[in-house]
Parts: C-alpha cells; sequence; structure tokens
C-alpha cells in the first residue's frame, strides 16, 4: 500500500506533506507526493522569468520530496501532473492502491468548503476509501 499526498505547495500543504511522511514512517508504507498543475488557476509571477512554469514546480516538488524524507524517513517519490487536482489525485490514489489521501487546506473562513477546500472536499467526496477529517 501507499499514502498518496497532493501539494499545491503552500505552506499548509507542506504541512500535510510533512505529516503524511511521519505517517508513511510509522506505517512503513511509501510516501506518493503529487502536485497538479491546474492550468486555470492563477500562479504568481516566477522567481526565474526563464524557467517554464513545469520546471519551476518540479524543482519545487523536488525539493518538498527531499525536506519530507529527510525529516521525517519516509520513501517519498514525487510526481507532476496536469488537470484537475482532485480528478488526478483520486485516480492516481486508485491506481496506486493508496491506504490514505492527505490533502492539506487553507481554511480561513467557517464554512464547510473553506475548511476543507475546494480541492480537499472534492477529493474526499470522490474518494472510494473512508473518509475521516481531522477536528
Amino acid at each position: 500500500m501507499t499514502l498518496l499526498c497532493g501539494t499545491d505547495l503552500s505552506d499548509p500543504s507542506r504541512q500535510a506533506a510533512i505529516a503524511a511522511g511521519h505517517l508513511a514512517a510509522a506505517w512503513g508504507e511509501p510516501l506518493l507526493l503529487i502536485h497538479v498543475m491546474d492550468l486555470l488557476a492563477t500562479d504568481p509571477p516566477l522567481p526565474d522569468p526563464l524557467a517554464t512554469l513545469s520546471e519551476v514546480r518540479a524543482r519545487q516538488l523536488t525539493e518538498l520530496g527531499q525536506q519530507v524524507s529527510s525529516s521525517t524517513g519516509a520513501q517519498v517519490s514525487t510526481e507532476l501532473h496536469r488537470g484537475s487536482a482532485d480528478t488526478v489525485l483520486v485516480g492516481r490514489a486508485a491506481e496506486a492502491r493508496a491506504s490514505l489521501i492527505v490533502v492539506g487546506a487553507h481554511g480561513t473562513r467557517v464554512d464547510l468548503q473553506a475548511l476543507l477546500g475546494s480541492t480537499a472536499e472534492h477529493v474526499a467526496r470522490a474518494a472510494s476509501m473512508p473518509r475521516r477529517r481531522r477536528s
């Protein structure tokens, strides 16, 4: 089995990735860290204007995977995809037979969508595995 963690490379999702790394290490399962580039989302200006967005995201994802591995001892692999994050995460979870999907959320408003984040909410609704929301 595998733990799957979706990341948008924000601070909350980095924290979720580290938490997923700790779980993976404790359970003796590999961690699959995935970033999905949603081409409709607005992105901040690139730190290196000569690099493509894919190159920048791939480098950031690799660095996050290395950080999670070194700080948790988990075996971490990374994948960069394009498309709809919830669709890609649920599909890859099924393909990898993931035992758990971890997705960080920003959660600044009080309603359910804000607490779970739209991607996290869609993943929770679409995933075929049992759900548990952290309180």
